[in-house]
């Protein structure tokens, strides 16, 4: 099964004085599967899955589609 790629939806700037903040959302088919916050401080931004309501620092775009994913069971150990 192909993985299927992500879709960024780029948020605007909400400009606060000398600062600034910005929500971008990630999309897998038509499902938004995670955010990505962004600030003037941390422009590495923090990545947050709807999913499993996990967050990771950075964008974190692969990570976030993996939790939208479901698991697979673990592989039996054969003796």
């Amino acid at each position: 099964m192909q993985r299927q790629g992500a879709t960024i939806k780029v948020g605007q700037r909400v400009y606060n004085c000398t600062t600034w903040s910005r929500q971008d959302e990630i999309y897998v088919e038509d499902r938004l599967v995670g955010i990505i916050k962004l600030t003037c401080s941390d422009r590495k931004g923090r990545t947050i899955s709807m999913i499993t309501h996990a967050s990771k620092h950075g964008r974190e775009i692969d990570w976030c589609v993996e939790q939208s994913t479901p698991s697979r069971p673990p592989k039996e150990k054969y003796s």
